[in-house]
């Protein structure tokens, strides 16, 4: 990361007296989704349909299988369940596929239980002795023991060197259970690695190979492994046809070129609706982070794997760091490793209790529950636990320091200027990035991606590797395939299905604020912005941050955004309001060669990232409609995300142009509240709403319903869709 001036983030806890400190959180004041989000990983543990159900009711909006462990049949049935659970509880839940990545994993014999999930066969603990020597082999015929590691990379005696550090520890391991051993390399030859165990251990379950570096320069390990694996392309392909698969988390991201490639492999198998999320877990995506967190469209803070890297005394500030650069971009962040001692027990730690506050105060938008939820005691109650934690900490968030924070730097870099970084969502969909409609990720990134020579080919993900020709065309030389003329993309080892036919304007989630443009004289001020790194306020994010102040100066209840690709959301949402935030989302019905398709729920879906934001998928109608508004007010206070009389912020765009109006609340929590005035064709003497002497809006009274007064919920409804009242609303 460049240098720049920046201190840890101080928590101030505003008009916040002792006896508001230690208040017990009530169950009515828990919001489930209006706050910090939790990301479950589904496994044995919670794979069942009543499980996923009781969790979706307990607050959880996101949900990950994990491609490291299991077969495609075992994620596709989870995938399957937790539709089913949606379908239940009437809530969504986006879905996150997890790769296997550039891990190492140590090769031993599985069964399968009657689930289909793979259990080690036989005797699985392995009991390690503190100064044992120990072997890790390539060799595809070895048999595994507790002096014999075969490993499943061929290439991993090119690696390591003599005095090296390896960890060998659990997969989703937590420092809670189990232990890890770590060795130091004595010797290597073509096929085996000898080492000599640093500490004893008795290990379980799958088993990881992990290379400890602590250089400086760039360890050429991070990137000989594939960033695909065969397994990850089948599994993404085959999950990928048969359900809608939101985010793909892209483990062991160490640079913005391997998200580039990544976007070319889910466009060529017809996932251009997927988002990429790039996990931080190794030094190398530390020291590559801005490019990253710039063409990501989320990123995980593996605080597990980064934890090898990094002295424990460089964590806290550097998970800080990272949440803070992100907030200021807007771009979700996640971090793992949360309560590892609820595995087995039903509370957690007082240090665990204190690390998930302190991460929703340092801005996070959520926590990625791992072993947890996948194979722990007590999953549901781990959700609410981590959901109550957070709460508690959201009530005290110091967003008026944290608002000011954000609009300071961002004003400081107030030029026009254009950054060399666009998220990886961002091609053929942003209009005011320079790009005709017609170029795709292929043409829009390959001037930033260096050529990948016959050495570094392993690199390619499978199915990935380009066939350079002897011009060094501009696909072939930058290792992205090319459509061969049956219909599919050649690579490598692999021959993926192509959409050819793929939209050129995919209707896709941008997460994140604006990139900037250049102009002509500000080469001080691009040099300025190229080394500080500050984002641009734009006009989108100066009204983001204005509906955010205007609804915390007249303690406003909800704030509502109306949202056509997910980068207003994300804006509105990055400066942490207490109040609840709705995504509105409208259905676009798209016409494509085949017939008609009806676009959004993937949108609504990933929403759910975002701190704060309730998703509403809304019946079709124009996104100026005084009902839209309307219905979504009904619905958050069916969800008890607003109350009755209370102040809506609502951003919205009217005739091409975005502005900031606020509504309020009818008495019945039913939609609006309709004005009075000089056009009005409401009579007088009709039943005025009860209203507050001090609102800023003047004399309300409720219309009259065109059925006649059933009652007073329906009256309310009714009347909210009138066509003469639309005359007399204002905003």
């Amino acid at each position: 990361m460049p240098w720049r001036r920046h201190k840890a983030k101080a928590h101030v806890f505003m008009d916040v007296n002792m006896e508001e400190v230690v208040k017990p959180v009530s169950d009515s004041d828990i919001r489930a989704g209006a706050g910090s989000k939790v990301v479950i990983t589904i496994g044995p543990s919670c794979q069942d349909v009543p499980t996923l159900v009781k969790l979706l009711e307990a607050g959880v909006t996101c949900a990950r299988i994990n491609l490291s462990w299991g077969t495609r049949e075992y994620h596709a049935r989870s995938l399957s369940n937790l539709a089913e659970a949606m379908k239940q509880t009437r809530r969504l839940c986006s879905v996150f596929v997890d790769t296997v990545g550039r891990e190492v994993v140590v090769r031993r014999e599985v069964e399968y239980d009657e689930t289909g999930w793979p259990m080690q066969k036989g005797d699985t603990k392995v009991d390690v002795k503190q100064d044992e020597i120990i072997t890790i082999t390539t060799d595809p015929t070895a048999k595994p023991s507790s002096k014999l590691f075969p490993v499943s990379f061929p290439g991993f005696t090119t690696m390591v060197e003599v005095g090296h550090q390896l960890q060998i520890g659990r997969f989703l391991a937590t420092g809670a259970e189990g232990a890890s051993i770590f060795l130091s390399v004595l010797e290597k030859s073509e096929t085996t690695v000898t080492c000599v165990a640093l500490n004893s251990a008795v290990l379980d379950g799958l088993l990881t190979v992990m290379t400890c570096h602590s250089e400086d320069e760039d360890y050429e390990g991070d990137f000989v492994l594939p960033l695909f694996t065969e397994h990850d392309a089948e599994c993404i392909k085959y999950l990928g046809s048969r359900f809608e698969v939101d985010f793909v988390n892209l483990s062991f991201c160490n640079r913005e070129e391997d998200l580039f490639l990544a976007r070319s492999f889910l466009d060529s198998v017809g996932m251009q609706y997927t988002k990429i999320v790039a996990k931080i877990e190794r030094k190398s995506s530390v020291r590559n982070f801005e490019g990253i967190a710039h063409s990501a469209d989320g990123l995980i803070i593996s605080r597990g794997n980064l934890g090898l890297d990094f002295e424990p005394e460089a964590m806290a500030l550097l998970q800080k760091r990272i949440i803070s650069r992100c907030n200021q971009l807007g771009k979700p962040v996640l971090i793992t490793r949360l309560v590892d001692t609820m595995v087995d027990t039903p509370r957690p730690t007082r240090a665990e209790a204190t690390d998930v506050a302190n991460a929703v105060l340092d801005g996070v938008d959520g926590m990625l529950l791992g072993a947890e939820t996948l194979r722990g005691d007590h999953p549901v109650l781990t959700v609410e636990t981590v959901l109550r934690l957070a709460h508690a900490a959201e009530q005290h968030f110091d967003y008026r320091s944290h608002h000011e924070e954000l609009m300071g730097k961002a004003y400081l870099e107030e030029v026009a200027t254009r950054q060399a970084y666009d998220s990886v969502s961002d091609f053929g969909t942003n209009s005011n990035s320079g790009h005709s409609p017609g170029h795709t990720v292929h043409s829009l990134h390959t001037h930033r991606m260096q050529p990948i020579s016959s050495s570094q080919a392993i690199q390619t993900p499978p199915g990935l590797q380009g066939n350079s020709d002897e011009e060094g065309s501009e696909e072939g030389a930058h290792g992205i395939g090319t459509p061969a003329a049956n219909g599919t993309l050649e690579t490598g080892t692999l021959a993926l299905e192509a959409t050819i036919g793929s939209p050129a304007q995919p209707y896709v989630s941008e997460f994140g604020s604006l990139p900037l443009r250049m102009t002509e004289g500000s080469s001080l001020q691009l040099n300025r912005i190229l080394l500080t790194h500050a984002p641009h306020m734009n006009k989108l994010e100066s009204l983001a941050s204005s509906a955010t102040r205007v609804a915390e100066k007249i303690s406003a209840g909800l704030i509502i955004v109306m949202v056509q690709s997910g980068r207003t959301v994300s804006l509105v949402s990055k400066y942490r309001p207490p109040m609840p935030i709705m995504a509105v989302v409208v259905p676009k019905l798209k016409s494509t060669k085949l017939g008609w398709q009806l676009e959004g729920k993937y949108l609504a879906r990933q929403t759910c990232l975002l701190r704060g934001v309730v998703p509403m998928m809304a019946a079709p109608m124009s996104e100026e409609s005084e009902d839209l508004i309307s219905e979504a007010i009904c619905a958050a206070h069916m969800q008890r995300l607003v109350k009755p009389n209370d102040y809506v912020v609502c951003l919205k765009s009217v005739k091409g142009s975005m502005v900031v109006k606020v509504v309020q609340v009818n008495r019945y929590g039913s939609g609006l509240r309709v004005m009075t005035g000089p056009n009005s064709s409401i009579g007088h003497a009709e039943e005025a709403d009860i209203i507050g002497d001090d609102s800023p809006f003047g004399g309300w009274i409720m219309p009259v319903s065109p059925r006649g007064p059933a009652s007073p919920l329906s009256m309310a409804r009714s009347s909210v869709a009138s066509p003469k009242i639309s005359n007399s609303q204002t905003a």
